[in-house]
């Protein structure tokens, strides 16, 4: 889930992790930073369900969502172009 952008998340040492409807999920080193709540309120528009998380665990998080991206990325956006090529054909 890449609801905040990445410079954001490192620098407020974030993650969000889940979303129920209109609430956001998020793990943050430390739960009491108004400003990077009141900017993810502002970025998602998310109420807001705070967690706490040591500093390892969130980076360690990233790089796993970092990696599987990297990993299905590539195929997802090979199937897209495929599915587009293929209509094109069958619109001529």
């Amino acid at each position: 889930m890449l609801l905040i952008p990445e410079e954001a998340a490192s620098t407020f040492h974030m993650i969000p992790f889940a979303l129920n409807g209109s609430e956001l999920s998020l793990a943050m080193e430390d739960p009491s930073d108004l400003e990077a709540r009141e900017f993810v309120k502002r970025k998602t528009g998310f109420k807001l369900n705070m967690s706490y998380a040591r500093r390892p665990d969130l980076f360690m998080h990233w790089d796993n969502i970092k990696r599987t991206l990297k990993m299905f990325l590539p195929k997802l956006f090979l199937e897209i172009l495929l599915k587009v090529r293929k209509e094109q054909v069958h619109m001529m």
